[in-house]
Parts: C-alpha cells; structure tokens; sequence
C-alpha cells in the first residue's frame, strides 16, 4: 500500500509517509499492523502520529494540531499531541498485547508513551485518542520502552540514580533497565542505596535512598544502627564531616501499612587530606561561540598536598544544553589540558542554547573536585517579511506571522519556508518569488554576522469568481451505447461535481439508483496561469470537453477510477466545460477536481464554476446560396446551396453556440442562442464544386461579429462563388457528408494505386483528434468524430486541407 514504491526510484522507494521532524521512536500493533511513531518536537509541541501510507505530517510547516495554517497534500494532524508545558521530548513506544498478559485488563491493546523530562510513561487509547491515567511517574529520564508478546513490560532509563542533574549528566554508567510488574498492594522495596564514599574533612555528607511501594512510605535514617534524630526522608544532608566520623555505617528504614525494608549499609571514611582545586582557563568568560567554529579549552589544577597536578589527573567533559534539558557532546575524557570541540553547522533551531564545559582534577588518594564554565553563542536577528505580510512562516519548525522576527546562532544553516498557496475568505495568494531573486517557497542559508536585509516573500493575490456551479441535467437511460440523453428526470445547478452516492440516488423519489445520466455543462474559470491537471473519479462512465475539446473519454462500465488530463490555461479566462457520466448499475460515483504546479489537488470549488448563460429567445436565420455573378443578391437563377453548415462561435470563448445546416431553399434558423457577441462560420456543401466565400463572408468564411441582447431575431445571408477551374488546386480526394453529425468518409477523386497519404484531423484549438493512413490502392477510409464536440475540424492530406462540420 506505499504509494512512493510506485513513483519514486532507487532507495526512496522505500519512503511511506513524510513531514516528520525526528521520529525518534515506533510501535507496531502485531494484531492489526498499525503504526505509531513519536515524533519528538521544536520549540512547542511532542506528536504521537498514526502513520498512515503517503500521508504528511507536516513539518517543517507545523507541530501539533493544525489550526489556521495552510497545509500540505495528504496532511494528516497527529493522533495525539501535547505541548511543552506537560513536558519535553516524547519516546517510546510500544502497544500491549490485544490479548492481555499480566497487567490488568484496562491495558489490553493500549499504547504506552513516556516523556524524557517528565519521566512518566502515559498510558494512551488508540481507539479514542484519550491518554489515560499514567502507569509509571518519577522515571529518570526514559529512552525506551518494549513489550513482550506475553505482556513483559521493560523501560529503560538513561539518566542513572541523579535524575539527569548536572552531576550526571544524560550520559552515565548508572543507567538501569526496568521491569514494571503488577502485584496489587505492596511492601516498600528499596531499589537505590546510598553509596560508600571518600570525602575530606569538612566536606557534606549527601547519601539518598530510592523505594517504591504504597503511599504513604516514611523514611528513617540510622548510623551505627542508631536512629539519627529528624532524619526523615528518602535524602540525608549534613555538612561538616569530621575525622572522628571516619567508618560510621548509615542506612535508611522505609516503611509503609503493608510492612517494610531497609537499604543496605554505606560507609563513610573521611581524611584530612583536601581536595584538588580545578581551574578553567580558556575559554575566556566573554567568549562567544558559532556555529562552524571551535570552542577551544583548557585547564589547570592546584593540590594542597602534590602542587600542579599533571594532564593524567584532569578529566573534560562537555554537554549541550536545550532549555531545560541536556544532550552530552563530548563524552569524558582525560589526559590533556586543553583541546577544542568543532560546533556543528547543522542541529538544534532553537536559540535557547549553549555549552557547559567541565573540568574535574582527582589527587592520588582519590579526592576529586569538578568547575565547569558555561559558553553561550553569538546570536543573529532574522527578520522574515512577506508581501502582502501576515503570512505564515516557518524557520526550522519555529512557527510565526510575518513580518517575523527570530535568534539563531551565527553560523548555523537555516532553512526558512512559507505556504506555497494560501486559501482564504476572498482571494488566494500563491507564491511568486522571494525578493532576492530565489523561486522556491523554501530558503536555505548560514546565519550571517549581522541582521543584514530581511527576507521578503513575494505573493500574487487572485480573487475568488462569482461563479455557484454548472448545470446539471439528469436522465433516465436503458443503455449507455446510445450517449448521454434519454428521458429528462431533473435539471439543476450544482455547486460542485463532487458526488459519491454509492448506493444511493442523486435525488430520492426522481432518479433512480441505476441506468442514469448527468451532463454538466457551463464555464471553469482558473484562478491563475498555470499547467492545470483536471481529474475525474467516476463509476461508471465518463467524457469531460474543455472548449469543445474532448480531453477524457471512458465511455464505459467500470468500477471507480480516476482519469486526468494536463492543459496550460490561463488564469481569469472563461472555458467552457462539459461534463458527461453515466451509472449502470452498483455503486455510483461523480467527482470534477484539478491541481496545478503550486495548487494542490481540491475539487474544482464553485466560484470558479459557471452554469450557461441565461436562454434567450434569440434567433438568428437566412439564406446560403451560390451568387454566380457576385452581387451579393439572391435572385434566379441562382442555386441555395442545401447542406451548407452554419455554426455560430462566441467570441469570447470561441465555444460554439448553435449549428445548423441549411434545406433545399437554402434557409437555415438557430434558436435558443443565449446573449452575447457572435461570428458565424459557413462550410458550403461539396456537390456543388469547388466555392470560395462571397458575400457576408471573409475570406476564411467568417462572418462579421453579431452581437444579440436577447429576445431578437436577427437576418443573416451569406453567399459563395465559384472557383475558377484553372485557379483549383489539384486536390485528389474529398469529404463527405459535409457537414456531417459523426461519420465521415474520404474518397479518392480518381484512380487507386496513384499514392498512399497520412490523414490528420484537427479541432479549431489545433490539436490532433484523429489520425489515420490511406493505402495507395484504398478507395476511401472512414474519419469517426462520433462523440466529439461539434464544431469546425480540418482534414489534412496529401498537402491538402479541407474545412468539415460536425453538427448534431
């Protein structure tokens, strides 16, 4: 079911769902396959996802839920979210087995997520969305969670027993691997005791004790066996350790209702000897780091007993603080004193940055002591601007309006987006350029030394249509072979073309669930230039024209497909459309959309729709005949020409209007022409020899412009001449009928076995409809424009062109 194993190649075919910022962890339900991923967040929000095939979530343009901002194609908002105030960075993560195991019951099937400052593991419902009450609470700094098939529930813990204090940094050799077992009401049970420790005369003494069990659990501390008087919780602190205090054992009893334990003895030895003095010398104070460059180091120490301690006794280690959290960046080492640490160009967006830098010196009686300094960056002030501004913007997953304003490190590569397209309560705006020249909704850069020019993004605004949809006209048909009509049931506008009646009826009690028609006619309107793909997604059948241009045609029973065509249209301009479908039994659906190069796909929305112009009593007739001695006047013994074709063309759309042919007296009558300014065209039939246009006419046999406001009945005559027969090209075939409704056939004039040619047949707009070969002994071949939209084509052959008409 991955869509990009289909149209990506090589190693991105194994791509299944995008718009993630770190996807630091993934669950999978054996039972039913489903995907769940933590998607760990920027400055705001943590995202639970249900990973679905092809789907976007989102990023770099959003975190969390979506809320007035322009979305990508596919977007998909997160399962579940939550913001920095409930904590940091989301992990995990694991689904209980459907089945259950040796939780209770209420933990079938649910998904377990942990937060790595918070420390809780949460308990959420994949049904609903609804988190839970948590399972675990006080966890230090969890990374990790799995799940047996049995119901084996294990986390892992990165921090060790200081809770990721700056003592121990995330990095640390106390990190510890956790079974969560149920057990009902339970004992205290002591799972951290203190540590025997060396310390020097005068130092604190700090020993602490971990239990778990029922509340309420009391603590009570004992040295020598002895209870020590108000030493009652899980810490003990007391500064001013003496000599004399050198070997005491201490311990601490926990107990609650259901019983208690008590943690295992630490010793306590204590010398006069003092503790080391660390000094850091570079960098200095007021140093400011970026991006790309080195934060150099170095240090000394002093011992009270053994002078300047050699480079063996220093120890470094360097971490990355975020906010309220930390990342180790250089692990401890030890053995030098002084080196460098290269900041990376690419990481962490966020300005709320920096390093500490620690530098522990330890004696040869073991005696340590550790200094750190902290180096902050050298910031920048971004400024991004948009035209017109109040635009969405995006740097690195760092969300705000223009004109928007942000810190980065100098020197850290950035990446600043806005919306491609923007949809809103009027207009909407498309992305042009950015005003330095760049063409991609997407920037990249390194934070330079100073502000400098802001960034600008440039947007073209177009104005919703006034369109309210197209006509429908609905009827009733026993087999689709014969076209759309058959008996009228209902006509109307529809607002859109996006229908999926299924098993149902486009109108309950006038049309029935099988064997109907629908064509939609009237004018689709671009918002913008652009190379349009206009889709259909029907079942059964469909044939969509886009000014008289037949670009779709799947005239056929079929299940739901979706069929598409490309065409450069401008922006603004009225194309006419006509839209035929037909259900023939089963389920039934009907939808009309587009997408373009910076539009997603949408249905085609209803200001951009318009239904045919208002029906007007309009009338337009007269008379075609040959006027063989050209003085524009129909008189004996002047011939009619009978089936000479007049079809009537908008100006504006160049859509045709209406078409007729004329009788044995040579008159012609088209009705019903709605309002608006018109140009005929005139095909003289072929039995009559070679004609030239005459009177009424132009030379390409148009007419002049007939403008009608309705209600009006307006004469037109139009008269040909003959052609010379020494002045006539020596054409060797002909088309005939002319003009004809479908069926055309072309006819060698003289003898087989002269040639063979390539016919081509074009619509008016140029394109190739119809392509076919005669052979050097053929007498005639057909030319089939059953179906297509009627109207002038141009039949070329054998350095010859012909003009035929297709009417109805």
């Amino acid at each position: 079911d991955n869509p990009f194993f289909t149209t990506a190649t090589g190693k991105y075919r194994a791509i299944y769902a995008v718009g993630f910022r770190n996807p630091f962890s993934m669950g999978v339900q054996p039972e039913t396959g489903r995907i769940f991923n933590c998607d760990v967040g920027g400055t705001d929000w943590e995202e639970i996802n249900d990973v679905l095939p092809g789907a976007d979530y989102g990023y770099p343009r959003l975190e969390g839920y979506v809320t007035n901002q322009a979305v990508p194609l596919n977007y998909k908002d997160p399962f579940f979210a939550y913001d920095h105030t409930n904590g940091c960075s989301v992990i995990g993560a694991a689904f209980y087995p459907v089945a259950g195991g040796g939780f209770p019951a209420q933990y079938a099937g649910k998904f377990f997520f942990a937060d790595y400052c918070k420390g809780y593991i949460a308990v959420l419902n994949p049904e609903t969305g609804i988190r839970e009450p948590d399972l675990v609470t006080g966890a230090k700094r969890p990374v990790s969670i799995r799940i047996t098939p049995q119901g084996d529930f294990y986390y892992l813990a990165r921090a060790g027993l200081g809770g990721g204090s700056e003592e121990d940094n995330t990095a640390s050799t106390d990190g510890s691997l956790w079974r969560v077992v149920y057990v009902g009401g339970n004992a205290p049970y002591v799972y951290s005791h203190p540590k025997s420790g060396l310390y020097s005369e005068g130092d604190t003494l700090s020993l602490q004790v971990l239990a778990l069990g029922n509340a309420p659990l009391s603590y009570r501390w004992q040295k020598n066996d002895a209870d020590i008087p108000g030493a009652l919780t899980g810490k003990l602190t007391f500064n001013g350790v003496q000599l004399q205090d050198s070997g005491a054992l201490y311990r601490c009893i926990v107990k609650n209702p259901f019983g208690s334990d008590t943690s295992k003895s630490a010793m306590l030895r204590v010398t006069a000897n003092k503790r080391p003095e660390p000094y850091i010398t570079l960098p200095d104070p007021d140093f400011l780091y970026r991006a790309g460059e080195e934060i150099p180091f170095a240090g000394t120490a002093e011992d009270a007993e053994e002078g300047a301690l050699g480079p063996d006794r220093l120890a470094w280690k360097i971490d990355f603080h975020h906010d309220d959290h930390i990342h180790p960046a250089l692990t401890p080492f030890s053995g030098v004193s002084e080196g460098f640490y290269y900041v990376l160009q690419d990481g962490e967006p966020d300005d709320n940055v920096w390093y500490r830098i620690y530098l522990t010196a330890t004696d040869s009686v073991g005696l340590s002591k550790t200094t750190k300094r902290d180096v902050y960056p050298q910031k920048t002030e971004i400024t991004v601007l948009t035209e017109p501004p109040g635009i969405p913007v995006s740097a690195d997953g760092i969300n705000g309006t223009a004109p928007f304003s942000f810190l980065s490190v100098t020197g850290l590569h950035r990446t600043v987006s806005v919306p491609e397209i923007i949809f809103s309560d009027d207009s909407i705006l498309v992305f042009d350029r950015w005003e330095s020249g760049e063409t991609f909704h997407e920037v990249s850069f390194t934070t330079p030394e100073t502000s400098g020019t802001p960034l600008k993004a440039i947007y073209n605004i177009y104005r919703y249509d006034e369109g309210n949809g197209l006509y429908g006209e609905y009827f009733q048909i026993d087999d689709y072979l014969n076209g759309v009509e058959g008996t009228m049931l209902l006509s109307r506008v529809d607002s859109v073309v996006n229908f999926e009646w299924l098993d149902g009826t486009p109108e309950p009690g006038h049309i029935p669930k099988d064997k109907f028609s629908v064509r939609w006619t009237g004018e689709i309107v671009p918002f913008f230039s652009d190379t349009l793909t206009l889709y259909t997604i029907t079942d059964d059948g469909v044939r969509l024209w886009i000014d008289d241009s037949l670009v779709i045609d799947h005239w056929i029973p079929q299940p739901q497909l979706e069929y598409s065509t490309r065409l450069a249209m401008e922006g603004g301009r009225h194309y006419s459309i006509r839209m035929e479908f037909f259900e023939l039994g089963g389920d039934a659906t009907a939808r009309l959309l587009w997408s373009g190069d910076k539009m997603p796909k949408s249905v085609v929305p209803s200001s951009q729709l318009f239904p045919p112009k208002l029906q007007m009593p309009n009338k337009m007739n007269g008379s075609v005949w040959l006027d063989e001695n050209a003085d524009g006047i129909f008189d004996p013994p002047e011939r009619p020409l009978k089936g000479a074709a007049v079809i009537l063309f908008d100006i504006n759309t160049d859509a045709v209007a209406g078409a007729a042919t004329a009788d044995a007296a040579g008159f012609y009558e088209l009705k019903a022409i709605p309002s608006g300014e018109y140009r005929a065209y005139v095909l003289p039939p072929i039995d009559f020899g070679a004609l030239s246009p005459g009177f009424g006419l132009n030379g390409e046999s148009y007419s002049s412009p007939v403008a009608m406001e309705g209600d009006e009945e307006i004469s037109r005559n139009f008269g040909f001449v003959p052609v010379d027969p020494a002045d006539q090209s020596g054409r060797s075939w002909d088309v005939s009928p002319n003009p004809g409704t479908g069926l055309f056939i072309l006819r060698r004039k003289f003898n087989a076995g002269s040639n063979e040619f390539d016919i081509q047949v074009y619509n008016r707009a140029g394109k190739v409809v119809l392509e076919k070969h005669m052979g050097a002994f053929d007498w005639e071949t057909s030319l089939d424009l059953t179906g297509m939209a009627h109207g002038i084509y141009s039949v070329i052959a054998d350095g010859h062109k012909v003009r035929i008409a297709l009417v109805r």
